[in-house]
Order: structure tokens, then sequence, then C-alpha cells
């Protein structure tokens, strides 16, 4: 499951990404990925979390042009993403208890 760097952290192409954060930019694809869907164009462009930048893109653009959903949209992406939001606020309030809202399905799921 480890991904494969695609560049060096000090490749010139990165140069206006931050130090700190230019492995993130490197990380490549893990093995494990079916690359074969995605456009060769992305073949060589870095891509962040462990590959999975070209694979949203991918599944955005799909959807825009197909005027489906993709898998992780924005209904997908706030279960995500919320626990981790009110998880923080829980912590500023001194681990109180708070609710996590469920916005619930996309329309027409």
């Amino acid at each position: 499951m480890r991904p494969r760097p695609t560049l060096p952290p000090d490749d010139p192409s990165l140069q206006h990404i931050d130090p700190a954060l230019r492995t993130a930019f490197t990380s490549g694809s893990a093995p494990v990925h079916d690359r074969t869907r995605l456009p060769r164009a992305f073949d060589l462009l870095p891509s962040g979390h462990e590959g999975s930048h070209h694979f949203l893109a991918d599944d955005f653009v799909t959807a825009v042009n197909t005027r489906t959903l993709p898998a992780v949209n924005a209904w997908v992406a706030a279960r995500y993403t919320l626990p981790g939001i009110v998880a923080h606020e829980s912590a500023r309030q001194g681990g109180a208890r708070l609710p996590i809202d469920d916005f619930g399905d996309a329309p027409g799921t």
C-alpha cells in the first residue's frame, strides 16, 4: 500500500509549494490504485494524499460531463469531515459532548 513518490521534494516544479508541504504533493500513488482509468495527462503530475488528488479530479470532471454525482460528493464529504470538526470544537469546550449533524443523502440518491 505504500505509495511511490512521483517527484523528489526538491524538484524545481514545486518551488511555489511550502517545503513543509512538498512530501504531500509528491506522495504518488499506491500500487493498489488502478491508474488505467485516469487521463494520461496525469501520469507525470504530482498528486497528494497518497495519489487521491488525481482520482478526485477525474471523478469531478466525469461527474460534470455526465451530469451525475461523483462517489465522493458534498454529502459524503460532510460525513467524513464533520466528526473531526465537531471533535475540535468539543476539545475547545473542554471535552463537551456535542451532536454531529447528518445532512442526509445527496438529492436523487
